[in-house]
C-alpha cells in the first residue's frame, strides 16, 4: 500500500512541470522504476497519466496550428490576431511566460529581431508584450509610409515638366491621400472604407466607438482632414441624421469629437457606466488580465483623470474571492502592481487546480 501511495505522489509531482516543459521523460522513468518493485496498479496509474498527456498534447497541437503566422496581412488586423492568440492560450491554460515563447514561433524574422532587442524590457510580461508588439507594427507602418512618401517626392521632382504639361484631375469619389502612397497603407485605408466601424447614436457607447475608430485611423496614418472627410460612412440611424443636420457647422476633427460626445455622451450613459463599474465582478471563466482590462476601461469612461488609488479600489472590490486575500497580502500600491501580483497568484492556483483535478480523476478510477 505504501508503494502505491508513493507512485501516485510521484506522478502528481511530475505531471505539472511536464506540461510546462513538454518533457515526458519523468513518466517514462516512472514506468522503468515500476518494473523493479512497484505493483501492477502503480503501472496502470502511470499508463493512465501517459494517455491523458498524449490526448492533451494532440488537442494542444490542433489549437496551436489554428493560429496564423503574423504576416503583413495579419498585421492589418493585429488586435484580432492577438485576441485569437489570447483565446487559445486561455483554453490551454498557458502561463504568461509560455504565451510569449509560443507567440515568437508565429513571428517573421523582422519581428523576432525586434523581440530580441526588447526581451529584457518585456521581462515575460504578456500584456506588456502585446502592447509593445502593436506599437512596433504601428511604427513599422509609419516608417513604410515616410519612406514611400520620400520616394514619391523625388519622383515628382524628376517629372515636374510632364506634370505641368499634363496636369492631373482629381475625382470627387473616394480618394486616398498621397501620404498613404504605400501599398500597405492603401490597403488599410480601403479596409476602413470597405468595413466601417458603425455608430448608431444613443444605443451605442460613443466613447468606446471613438476609441476603436481612432485605432483604425492610426493604422492607416490618416490626417484629421481625412478622418472628417470620411466620417459619414461610419454613422447610421440617429447618428447619421444628427450628422446631416450638424455637418455644415463642424469644421475640424476635434470639433467633431466634442460635438458628437455632447450629442450622444449623455449624463445618463455616464451614470450607467459608473453603476456598471461599481458592481462589476470577475466572472468564473474570466482571467485576471481580462478582468483588469475591463475595470480600467470602465474607470476611463467614468473619469479620464481617475486616480490610481480609486482604480485600485474598484479592482480589489470585484476580484474573485479566491484571489482577493492573496493579492491583499501583497498590499499593491498601484493598478500595475495589482495586475502583477494577481497574475502570479492566478498562475499558481491554476497549476494547483490542474493537479487536483488529475488526482481526483485518478482516485475515482481506482475506486470504480
Amino acid at each position: 500500500m505504501a508503494a502505491n501511495t508513493r507512485s501516485k505522489q510521484q506522478v502528481k509531482n511530475e505531471l505539472t512541470p511536464m506540461v510546462e516543459s513538454n518533457d515526458i521523460s519523468p513518466l517514462t522513468q516512472l514506468i522503468e522504476d515500476s518494473d523493479d518493485g512497484h505493483t501492477k496498479q502503480s503501472n496502470n496509474i502511470v499508463q493512465h497519466k501517459l494517455e491523458k498527456w498524449d490526448a492533451y498534447r494532440e488537442y494542444e497541437q490542433q489549437q496551436l496550428e489554428s493560429i496564423n503566422l503574423l504576416t503583413e496581412e495579419e498585421m492589418l488586423n493585429i488586435d484580432q490576431w492577438l485576441l485569437e492568440l489570447h483565446q487559445v492560450y486561455e483554453e490551454l491554460r498557458y502561463p504568461m511566460s509560455r504565451r510569449i515563447w509560443q507567440t515568437i514561433t508565429y513571428l517573421q524574422d523582422g519581428e523576432r529581431l525586434w523581440y530580441e532587442q526588447e526581451k529584457q524590457q518585456i521581462n515575460n510580461d504578456w500584456r506588456y508584450f502585446c502592447k509593445k508588439l502593436k506599437q512596433h507594427i504601428y511604427d513599422r507602418f509609419k516608417s513604410n509610409i515616410i519612406s514611400s512618401t520620400k520616394d514619391h517626392n523625388l519622383s515628382s521632382v524628376k517629372n515636374v515638366t510632364q506634370e505641368e504639361q499634363f496636369p492631373s484631375t482629381k475625382s470627387s469619389s473616394i480618394e486616398i491621400n498621397s501620404s498613404l502612397s504605400s501599398a500597405l497603407s492603401i490597403t488599410m485605408a480601403r479596409e476602413i472604407i470597405k468595413s466601417p466601424t458603425y455608430f448608431r447614436g444613443a444605443k451605442d457607447d460613443v466613447m468606446e466607438w471613438l476609441e476603436k475608430l481612432e485605432q483604425r485611423f492610426a493604422m492607416a496614418n490618416w490626417t484629421d482632414e481625412l478622418k472628417l472627410q470620411y466620417i459619414s460612412i461610419h454613422l447610421q440611424e440617429d447618428a447619421n441624421r444628427w450628422w446631416n443636420q450638424s455637418s455644415t457647422k463642424i469644421t475640424s476633427w476635434s470639433h467633431f469629437i466634442e460635438a458628437i460626445k455632447q450629442a450622444f455622451g449623455s449624463t445618463k450613459m455616464k451614470e450607467l457606466t459608473f453603476e456598471q463599474l461599481r458592481t462589476y465582478k470577475q466572472s468564473i471563466n474570466q482571467s485576471i488580465t481580462q478582468y483588469y482590462d475591463k475595470v480600467i476601461e470602465l474607470c476611463k469612461r467614468v473619469d479620464t483623470s481617475m486616480t490610481d488609488s480609486m482604480k485600485l479600489q474598484y479592482l480589489m472590490t470585484g476580484v474573485k474571492q479566491s484571489l482577493k486575500l492573496h493579492i491583499a497580502l501583497h498590499d499593491p500600491q498601484s493598478p500595475e502592481a495589482f495586475l502583477s501580483y494577481a497574475r502570479k497568484v492566478e498562475d499558481t492556483l491554476s497549476l494547483t487546480t490542474t493537479d487536483y483535478d488529475l488526482n481526483s480523476h485518478d482516485n475515482y478510477q481506482n475506486t470504480s
